[in-house]
């Protein structure tokens, strides 16, 4: 009886521990090193976000500043060629507006009221149809995952946090005097936080949460970015994206009759 009682025991301490490791946020490594190199870890990174080249998606966006909170639900398409597609969503999963940008161009769909702007007034109504101003391709980076200009950083320094649960990489970027703070999960080694500053003072921050794998990458489902200087922080809530698929022809042009602005 005793010994039926210990198997029982053996096979659900099987059970338990397989159910852990696949509720896994990221690649676990054995054990945590505590004096990983700092170009080594800028490297890891860099080699990481570079493997996510096209993202389609369904996402929530929560936008709020000073005075103003906004929600839209948007249907995404992204390639790393510089090139996006954001369809923005009305009841009933109608699209009221469009945003394009492809070949340095950028266009913007006002369906509601059957307008169309091109170019830098596409720029200039684009807080009215996505509830901020971005620069494009900087943009098209953050919605792939990834921290833009890391690949133009020099490595500087990193330590392990006191409970060793991440490591804080600094880096910087020799050209433009910018510099940014990197906070990795010791465990997995996918990125949680990059706060990019010029001097003291802080340009923005992304952080990145929910990590799921995704044909064969970690991808984050959670992304927001803090703007300070703007009082601005935008929330992306990814619903079941697609990595890496193929981006069906004419995918990023817009073919609707309106009156250009």
């Amino acid at each position: 009886m005793r010994n039926r009682t210990l198997l029982r025991m053996f096979v659900w301490a099987i059970v338990v521990t397989g159910l852990l490791s696949c509720q896994s946020l990221g690649p676990e490594r054995p054990g945590i090193e505590e004096n990983l190199q700092p170009h080594y870890l800028l490297n890891h990174l860099i080699n990481r976000q570079s493997g996510v080249h096209t993202v389609k998606s369904f996402v929530k966006a929560s936008i709020s500043r000073v005075g103003e909170s906004k929600a839209l639900k948007q249907a995404l398409v992204v390639d790393e060629k510089q090139a996006i597609r954001l369809d923005v969503l009305g009841l009933f999963g109608s699209t009221i507006g469009i945003l394009t940008h492809k070949d340095d161009k950028t266009s913007v769909y006002d369906l509601k009221n059957g307008r169309a702007f091109l170019g830098a007034e596409a720029q200039d109504v684009m807080k009215e149809i996505i509830g901020s101003r971005f620069e494009m391709n900087e943009l098209i980076l953050i919605l792939l995952g990834r921290a833009p200009g890391l690949e133009t950083m020099a490595a500087q320094k990193t330590y392990l946090s006191e409970d060793k649960s991440h490591y804080f990489l600094s880096v910087l970027d020799e050209q433009s005097g910018e510099n940014a703070e990197i906070e990795i999960d010791s465990a997995t080694l996918l990125p949680r936080r990059f706060l990019r500053m010029k001097g003291k003072e802080v340009l923005y921050t992304l952080t990145w949460k929910e990590y799921e794998k995704k044909n064969g990458r970690y991808f984050p489902l959670s992304i927001t970015l803090t703007r300070p200087q703007l009082k601005e922080e935008i929330s992306l809530q990814y619903d079941d994206p697609l990595l890496n698929e193929e981006i069906e022809q004419g995918a990023f042009e817009v073919s609707v009759s309106m009156q250009n602005s």
